[in-house]
């Protein structure tokens, strides 16, 4: 196991990227980076309207994450 927490579902080389992983050596700057996350992307929600190009489909991958099949093109207008 190389820390991450879904790492036994998705064969890794010792070189992919985990960004906080876990355990006695996880990142002390874990808990700050998501909730710096959190909020940036509280504001990007209150600043702005996301809405999709037409045709975009909105159908998902699943896996470690959840991301959009293909290309995710979005129109960004300021409120």
């Amino acid at each position: 196991m190389l820390g991450c927490k879904l790492s036994w579902t998705i064969k890794r080389t010792r070189f992919a990227y985990c960004p906080f992983s876990e355990g006695p050596r996880c990142c002390i700057g874990q808990q700050l980076a998501m909730m710096e996350a959190k909020t940036i992307l509280a504001r990007l929600v209150q600043v702005f309207k996301f809405k999709l190009v037409k045709g975009q489909s909105q159908d998902v991958l699943e896996q470690t994450t959840l991301k959009p099949k293909g290309k995710c093109q979005v129109y960004i207008m300021q409120i």
